[in-house]
């Protein structure tokens, strides 16, 4: 870029510590982060902890995720995304420590949000969502679904599920998230030609995101 006469902004070294932390080489994003003289935000940061959730190296992220608490001691999806990770991690001690952290800064989880457009209306979803017009509808199609993608290899993913409850239970629980509701609502009232887009405003869960390749 520089010897295109372009000066590379913090956006664009933000987009190499996201290409190398989704590659699974963390300790590489980490130390070009530590060498370049660049004022990182929290988004770059963000992006280093949540590739520690997703390749599941705790000890980077619980390291990643202090710092960025000091840094923005405000960040609601930092403490969301420290929470699901030690949720994974079964640290439940650390789970109890973030929430009791957010509980005393008063900072509260944005709920999840998903939302699909049918024939020029949106329709929104949050997890276990009963309003919804056609509510009996969507949970018949989910059933059906479920149904299918258990037969081709699908396994609920509940790493991040931290109620105590059997396993059954927690199958329940993540069964009816915001994007599910969404994913079926929209093949419920589109032709299979018909492409589906989901827009969501949070992360998406590592049992909805394995659900929704299913689905493809």
């Amino acid at each position: 870029m520089k010897q295109k006469g372009v000066d590379p902004t913090l956006e664009h070294y933000t987009c190499i510590v996201g290409l190398l932390s989704k590659a699974g080489r963390l300790n590489e994003a980490l130390n070009f982060m530590k060498s370049t003289k660049i004022k990182w935000d929290t988004v770059a940061w963000r992006k280093l902890l949540n590739a520690c959730h997703v390749h599941r190296n705790y000890t980077l992220g619980t390291q990643v995720g202090n710092f960025i608490t000091n840094l923005d001691p405000e960040d609601e999806g930092t403490y969301t995304l420290l929470s699901n990770m030690y949720v994974k991690g079964e640290n439940f001690s650390g789970v109890t420590k973030v929430r009791e952290l957010m509980k005393k800064k008063k900072i509260k989880k944005e709920p999840g949000l998903s939302w699909v457009e049918i024939k020029n209306q949106t329709h929104v979803f949050v997890s276990g969502d009963d309003k919804h017009a056609e509510f009996v509808a969507i949970l018949d199609k989910l059933k059906d679904l479920f149904g299918k993608i258990k037969t081709i290899g699908y396994v609920a993913d509940m790493g991040n599920v931290l109620d105590d409850v059997e396993d059954e239970q927690k199958e329940d629980n993540i069964r009816f998230h915001s994007e599910k509701l969404a994913v079926a609502y929209g093949l419920l009232k589109t032709h299979e030609e018909v492409p589906i887009r989901i827009m969501k405003n949070l992360r998406i869960c590592d049992d909805c995101h394995c659900v929704m390749k299913f689905v493809l």
